[in-house]
């Protein structure tokens, strides 16, 4: 019998996030602001923000690995960023004047890979980077 508490990962939580980026329509937030409309839709239960952010970096107890909700977890809340990019895109091309540089600086902050200081920097003819990982050309022969 595995000891410990049991996960703060579990439907509950999954469904308080789904309503949290279902309810809203312009989606722009950032974690604290996401744990906040989660723990008052979870309320009196809460989640910490601590506990949060090393959920979302795949960073897990051991008791969550066997959990059957971190999979979904973890598809929610790209669902969610997926949401989050598409809304700043659509602000961005919305054409309002003088606008579209505040979208932009959003999206090159929020999204690495829409930074393109932050692409430049780390761009290296050894290395690719993609999906947080980087892949190793292999040598010409």
């Amino acid at each position: 019998m595995p000891a410990g508490r049991p996960t703060k990962i579990n439907k509950p939580l999954i469904d308080a996030i789904k309503k949290v980026v279902d309810d809203n329509k312009v989606f722009i937030c950032t974690d604290e602001d996401l744990v906040m409309l989660i723990n008052k839709e979870l309320y009196p239960k809460k989640i910490s923000i601590d506990a949060f952010k090393r959920w979302k970096r795949g960073i897990l107890p051991k008791t969550d690995k066997g959990s059957r909700y971190v999979a979904e977890f973890i598809h929610v809340i790209k669902v969610a960023l997926y949401k989050e990019k598409e809304n700043l895109f659509r602000k961005l091309d919305s054409g309002r004047a003088g606008e579209w540089q505040k979208y932009a600086w959003i999206i090159e902050r929020k999204f690495s890979e829409w930074n393109l200081k932050t692409i430049s920097e780390n761009t290296n003819k050894d290395t690719v980077t993609h999906d947080f990982k980087v892949i190793y050309k292999e040598e010409d022969e």
